[in-house]
Protein backbone atom coordinates (compact mmCIF):
# COMPACT_ATOMS: atom_id res chain seq x y z
CA UNK A 1 0.00 0.00 0.00
CA UNK A 2 1.42 3.33 -0.52
CA UNK A 3 1.44 6.00 1.28
CA UNK A 4 -1.09 7.85 -0.12
CA UNK A 5 -3.35 4.77 -0.32
CA UNK A 6 -2.69 5.23 3.75
CA UNK A 7 -3.18 8.41 4.38
CA UNK A 8 -6.66 8.03 2.50
CA UNK A 9 -7.39 4.89 4.60
CA UNK A 10 -6.68 7.26 7.72
CA UNK A 11 -8.79 10.44 6.62
CA UNK A 12 -11.68 7.73 5.77
CA UNK A 13 -11.42 6.13 9.42
CA UNK A 14 -11.27 9.62 11.10
CA UNK A 15 -14.55 10.72 9.27
CA UNK A 16 -16.29 7.37 10.25
CA UNK A 17 -15.37 7.80 13.73
CA UNK A 18 -15.13 11.53 14.28
CA UNK A 19 -18.81 12.69 14.11
CA UNK A 20 -17.91 16.36 14.96
CA UNK A 21 -15.49 16.01 12.21
CA UNK A 22 -17.98 14.60 10.25
CA UNK A 23 -20.80 16.86 10.89
CA UNK A 24 -18.63 19.59 9.77
CA UNK A 25 -18.58 18.66 6.19
CA UNK A 26 -22.43 17.71 6.54
CA UNK A 27 -23.44 21.06 7.94
CA UNK A 28 -21.49 22.40 4.73
CA UNK A 29 -23.15 20.98 2.43
CA UNK A 30 -26.77 21.49 3.80
CA UNK A 31 -25.52 25.57 3.47
CA UNK A 32 -24.67 25.32 0.05
CA UNK A 33 -28.28 23.18 -0.95
CA UNK A 34 -29.42 26.31 0.68
CA UNK A 35 -33.22 24.91 1.48
CA UNK A 36 -31.54 22.28 3.99
CA UNK A 37 -34.60 21.56 5.93
CA UNK A 38 -36.62 20.63 2.99
CA UNK A 39 -33.49 18.61 0.76
CA UNK A 40 -33.57 15.09 0.68
CA UNK A 41 -31.05 12.51 2.76
CA UNK A 42 -29.52 10.76 -0.36
CA UNK A 43 -29.15 14.88 -1.83
CA UNK A 44 -27.36 15.79 1.31
CA UNK A 45 -25.04 12.94 1.40
CA UNK A 46 -24.11 13.28 -2.19
CA UNK A 47 -23.37 17.48 -1.64
CA UNK A 48 -21.15 16.32 1.21
CA UNK A 49 -19.17 13.53 -0.89
CA UNK A 50 -18.56 16.39 -3.22
CA UNK A 51 -17.53 18.85 -1.01
CA UNK A 52 -15.35 15.98 0.92
CA UNK A 53 -13.63 14.45 -2.15
CA UNK A 54 -13.03 18.61 -3.40
CA UNK A 55 -11.20 19.04 0.05
CA UNK A 56 -9.12 16.21 -0.11
CA UNK A 57 -8.12 15.70 -4.05
CA UNK A 58 -5.31 18.09 -3.39
CA UNK A 59 -4.02 15.49 -0.64
CA UNK A 60 -4.37 12.38 -2.74
CA UNK A 61 -5.67 11.30 -5.75
CA UNK A 62 -8.88 11.12 -6.85
CA UNK A 63 -9.67 7.54 -6.74
CA UNK A 64 -8.26 8.15 -2.78
CA UNK A 65 -10.81 11.42 -2.13
CA UNK A 66 -13.64 9.42 -3.26
CA UNK A 67 -12.60 6.56 -1.26
CA UNK A 68 -12.41 8.78 2.02
CA UNK A 69 -16.32 10.73 1.27
CA UNK A 70 -17.78 7.50 1.05
CA UNK A 71 -17.20 7.26 4.13
CA UNK A 72 -20.08 9.24 4.77
CA UNK A 73 -23.35 7.08 4.61
CA UNK A 74 -26.86 8.16 4.75
CA UNK A 75 -27.24 6.66 8.60
CA UNK A 76 -24.84 10.17 9.30
CA UNK A 77 -27.07 12.44 7.81
CA UNK A 78 -30.29 10.63 9.34
CA UNK A 79 -28.09 11.13 12.57
CA UNK A 80 -27.10 14.66 12.18
CA UNK A 81 -30.89 15.86 11.60
CA UNK A 82 -32.25 13.37 14.36
CA UNK A 83 -29.68 15.31 16.98
CA UNK A 84 -30.80 18.59 15.25
CA UNK A 85 -34.84 17.71 16.05
CA UNK A 86 -33.84 16.12 19.61
CA UNK A 87 -32.00 19.45 20.57
CA UNK A 88 -35.05 21.50 19.41
CA UNK A 89 -37.37 19.06 21.53
CA UNK A 90 -35.53 18.90 24.42
CA UNK A 91 -33.71 21.86 24.81
CA UNK A 92 -31.30 21.94 28.32
CA UNK A 93 -32.99 23.97 31.32
CA UNK A 94 -31.86 27.41 31.41
CA UNK A 95 -29.86 28.39 34.36
CA UNK A 96 -29.62 31.65 36.31
CA UNK A 97 -25.94 31.09 35.93
CA UNK A 98 -23.52 33.57 34.05
CA UNK A 99 -20.78 31.28 33.67
CA UNK A 100 -20.70 29.27 30.28
CA UNK A 101 -22.63 25.75 30.64
CA UNK A 102 -25.53 23.50 29.50
CA UNK A 103 -28.22 26.47 29.26
CA UNK A 104 -25.56 28.56 27.07
CA UNK A 105 -24.90 25.84 24.73
CA UNK A 106 -28.63 24.55 24.41
CA UNK A 107 -29.48 27.90 23.50
CA UNK A 108 -26.69 28.47 20.50
CA UNK A 109 -28.33 25.05 19.13
CA UNK A 110 -31.70 26.38 19.57
CA UNK A 111 -30.64 29.08 17.20
CA UNK A 112 -28.28 26.86 15.10
CA UNK A 113 -31.38 24.66 14.24
CA UNK A 114 -33.93 27.86 14.08
CA UNK A 115 -31.42 28.97 11.01
CA UNK A 116 -31.62 25.70 9.39
CA UNK A 117 -35.11 25.48 9.63
CA UNK A 118 -35.65 28.85 8.07
CA UNK A 119 -33.13 28.82 5.74
CA UNK A 120 -30.80 31.49 6.85
CA UNK A 121 -33.67 34.13 6.89
CA UNK A 122 -32.89 36.07 10.16
CA UNK A 123 -36.27 37.39 11.57
CA UNK A 124 -38.20 34.29 10.81
CA UNK A 125 -35.34 32.55 12.77
CA UNK A 126 -35.92 34.51 15.64
CA UNK A 127 -39.76 33.82 16.07
CA UNK A 128 -39.04 30.28 15.63
CA UNK A 129 -35.73 29.84 18.29
CA UNK A 130 -37.89 32.50 20.69
CA UNK A 131 -40.35 29.47 21.00
CA UNK A 132 -38.20 27.29 22.79
CA UNK A 133 -35.86 30.73 24.07
CA UNK A 134 -37.79 33.76 25.03
CA UNK A 135 -34.55 35.23 26.04
CA UNK A 136 -33.23 35.04 22.49
CA UNK A 137 -32.27 38.18 20.89
CA UNK A 138 -31.78 39.45 16.83
CA UNK A 139 -28.20 40.51 17.80
CA UNK A 140 -27.94 36.70 19.28
CA UNK A 141 -29.06 35.26 16.16
CA UNK A 142 -26.79 37.67 13.46
CA UNK A 143 -23.84 36.73 15.52
CA UNK A 144 -24.58 33.05 15.55
CA UNK A 145 -25.01 33.07 11.89
CA UNK A 146 -21.95 34.79 11.33
CA UNK A 147 -19.64 33.55 13.86
CA UNK A 148 -20.52 29.47 12.81
CA UNK A 149 -21.55 30.09 8.72
CA UNK A 150 -20.44 33.63 7.47
CA UNK A 151 -23.06 32.99 4.38
CA UNK A 152 -22.33 35.97 2.92
CA UNK A 153 -18.59 34.83 2.21
CA UNK A 154 -18.89 31.26 1.56
CA UNK A 155 -19.43 30.24 -1.82
CA UNK A 156 -22.70 28.51 -2.88
CA UNK A 157 -21.35 26.14 -5.64
CA UNK A 158 -17.98 24.06 -5.78
CA UNK A 159 -16.43 23.99 -9.13
CA UNK A 160 -14.64 20.77 -9.92
CA UNK A 161 -15.14 20.43 -13.47
CA UNK A 162 -11.76 19.12 -14.86
CA UNK A 163 -11.70 18.89 -18.74
CA UNK A 164 -11.96 15.27 -20.36
CA UNK A 165 -8.23 15.29 -21.96
CA UNK A 166 -5.11 17.10 -22.24
CA UNK A 167 -5.27 20.13 -24.44
CA UNK A 168 -9.51 19.84 -24.34
CA UNK A 169 -9.00 23.91 -22.32
CA UNK A 170 -6.79 25.53 -21.32
CA UNK A 171 -6.62 28.71 -18.92
CA UNK A 172 -4.39 31.52 -19.06
CA UNK A 173 -4.29 34.50 -16.62
CA UNK A 174 -2.00 37.71 -16.36
CA UNK A 175 0.00 39.06 -12.82
CA UNK A 176 1.74 41.69 -12.35
CA UNK A 177 5.09 42.53 -10.05
CA UNK A 178 5.27 46.26 -10.43
CA UNK A 179 7.21 45.87 -7.06
CA UNK A 180 10.53 45.48 -8.86
CA UNK A 181 10.78 48.79 -10.34
CA UNK A 182 11.14 49.47 -6.89
CA UNK A 183 14.32 47.66 -7.33
CA UNK A 184 16.27 49.19 -9.83
CA UNK A 185 19.28 50.55 -7.89
CA UNK A 186 20.92 47.53 -6.09
CA UNK A 187 23.18 47.81 -3.23
CA UNK A 188 26.67 48.48 -3.84
CA UNK A 189 28.42 44.54 -4.24
CA UNK A 190 25.06 43.28 -5.06
CA UNK A 191 23.90 41.91 -7.93
CA UNK A 192 21.36 43.95 -9.50
CA UNK A 193 18.05 42.90 -9.52
CA UNK A 194 16.15 42.30 -12.99
CA UNK A 195 13.51 44.54 -13.55
CA UNK A 196 12.63 44.48 -17.60
CA UNK A 197 9.97 42.13 -16.97
CA UNK A 198 6.54 43.89 -15.80
CA UNK A 199 3.69 41.09 -16.07
CA UNK A 200 3.83 37.45 -16.17
CA UNK A 201 1.34 35.10 -18.50
CA UNK A 202 0.48 31.71 -16.76
CA UNK A 203 -1.46 28.99 -18.66
CA UNK A 204 -2.40 25.85 -17.06
CA UNK A 205 -3.85 22.72 -18.89
CA UNK A 206 -7.21 21.89 -16.59
CA UNK A 207 -6.79 17.54 -17.18
CA UNK A 208 -3.50 17.19 -15.88
CA UNK A 209 -2.48 20.47 -14.13
CA UNK A 210 0.81 20.93 -16.47
CA UNK A 211 1.92 24.83 -16.49
CA UNK A 212 3.39 27.06 -18.48
CA UNK A 213 4.72 30.86 -17.33
CA UNK A 214 6.07 33.38 -19.60
CA UNK A 215 7.76 36.60 -18.38
CA UNK A 216 6.62 39.62 -20.34
CA UNK A 217 9.44 41.99 -21.08
CA UNK A 218 8.42 46.13 -21.85
CA UNK A 219 8.28 46.38 -25.29
CA UNK A 220 10.00 43.62 -26.36
CA UNK A 221 7.20 41.15 -26.33
CA UNK A 222 3.57 41.04 -26.92
CA UNK A 223 0.87 39.27 -25.66
CA UNK A 224 0.47 37.32 -28.69
CA UNK A 225 4.13 36.09 -28.38
CA UNK A 226 3.96 35.18 -24.91
CA UNK A 227 0.40 32.62 -25.68
CA UNK A 228 2.58 31.29 -28.57
CA UNK A 229 5.54 30.44 -26.46
CA UNK A 230 3.13 29.39 -23.67
CA UNK A 231 1.40 26.74 -25.66
CA UNK A 232 4.98 26.14 -27.69
CA UNK A 233 6.36 25.24 -23.92
CA UNK A 234 2.60 23.31 -23.40
CA UNK A 235 3.80 21.01 -26.30
CA UNK A 236 0.45 21.91 -28.58
CA UNK A 237 -2.55 24.50 -29.29
CA UNK A 238 -5.74 23.90 -26.81
CA UNK A 239 -9.24 23.50 -28.15
CA UNK A 240 -10.38 26.45 -25.86
CA UNK A 241 -8.54 29.11 -23.96
CA UNK A 242 -10.96 30.51 -21.32
CA UNK A 243 -9.28 33.70 -19.48
CA UNK A 244 -11.04 36.62 -17.37
CA UNK A 245 -11.90 39.62 -18.53
CA UNK A 246 -8.34 41.57 -18.07
CA UNK A 247 -8.10 43.77 -20.98
CA UNK A 248 -4.29 42.54 -21.86
CA UNK A 249 -6.13 39.33 -22.93
CA UNK A 250 -9.22 40.64 -24.24
CA UNK A 251 -8.18 43.45 -26.35
CA UNK A 252 -7.95 43.30 -30.12
CA UNK A 253 -4.12 42.56 -30.13
CA UNK A 254 -4.33 38.24 -28.68
CA UNK A 255 -7.60 38.45 -30.19
CA UNK A 256 -6.45 39.00 -33.56
CA UNK A 257 -3.33 36.46 -32.93
CA UNK A 258 -6.27 33.61 -31.88
CA UNK A 259 -7.54 34.46 -35.17
CA UNK A 260 -4.92 34.00 -37.05
CA UNK A 261 -3.73 31.10 -35.08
Amino acid sequence: MSKKDEDARLMRKSLEDNARERNTYIRMAMDALSASARASDKEVLDQTREIIRDTFRGEVNLKNAINIANGVRLEHIDEYRESIRQTRANPPSQSSSSSPGPARLGKQAIIDAALKEEKWRLTPALRRAQRDDRSVTMEDVKKWRMENYNLEKRPRKFNSWVANRPFEEFQADLFFFDDLRQREKAVKGKVKEPVDYVAGLLVVDTFNKKIAVVPIVENKEDLGAALEKAFRRMGGKPEMLYTDAEPGLTSNQPQSWQRRT
